[in-house]
Formats: structure tokens, C-alpha cells, sequence
């Protein structure tokens, strides 16, 4: 009776390492295939965020060509008029701050 009983928990606990180590597969196929979904997926955004760059980039040489040509006026275009006078503020305010640092540098310099 006790050989019957041994087998029995032999065999029970087979079968329970049996089916343990199918989903253990299981969960390692998943995680295999989702590693593989995140890589692929990464190297996906990751592409797009360099041609958004890439993009970005060109819009942003287009605008200054633009720009240069409205203060040349070679483009005269009312709808882009706004938009000029936005960026000839911000030149304004950026060559005061140059100004004022240049006054800065030889105010501190006349001290040394």
C-alpha cells in the first residue's frame, strides 16, 4: 500500500512538473515574441523620430530662406506678414541682449 501510495505522489508529481514545464514554454515563447515585438517596434519609432529630425531640419532652412527673402523683399506674401513681423521682434530683442552682454563683458573688464 505504501509502494501505491509512493507511485501515486511520484506520478502527481510528474504530471505537475510535466504541465509546469509546458507553460513555462509557453510563457518563454511569449516572452521571445514580445521582445521581438519591442525591438521591432523600437527600431520603428526610432526611424520615425529621425525623419521627423530630418524634417524638422529641412523646415526649419525652408523658413530661414523664406525669411531672408521677405526682409530682401523678394517674397511679398500678406499671409506670411505676421509671422515676419513676430521674427523681426525676436532679432530686435535678441541683438538688444547682445548689446547689453557686450556692455556687460567690457563693464567688468574696465573694473579688473
Amino acid at each position: 500500500m505504501e509502494k501505491d501510495n509512493s507511485k501515486t505522489v511520484l506520478d502527481k508529481t510528474e504530471s505537475i512538473l510535466k504541465d509546469l514545464g509546458e507553460r513555462f514554454n509557453e510563457v518563454g515563447k511569449m516572452l521571445k515574441n514580445d521582445a521581438t515585438y519591442g525591438t521591432k517596434a523600437g527600431l520603428l519609432k526610432l526611424e520615425q523620430l529621425t525623419l521627423e529630425n530630418e524634417k524638422n531640419k529641412l523646415l526649419t532652412s525652408l523658413g530661414e530662406k523664406c525669411y531672408s527673402l521677405i526682409r530682401k523683399k523678394k517674397i511679398k506674401d500678406e499671409s506670411l506678414g505676421d509671422l515676419f513681423e513676430k521674427l523681426q521682434d525676436i532679432d530686435n530683442r535678441i541683438r538688444g541682449k547682445k548689446v547689453a552682454m557686450t556692455a556687460n563683458k567690457k563693464k567688468r573688464n574696465s573694473k579688473k
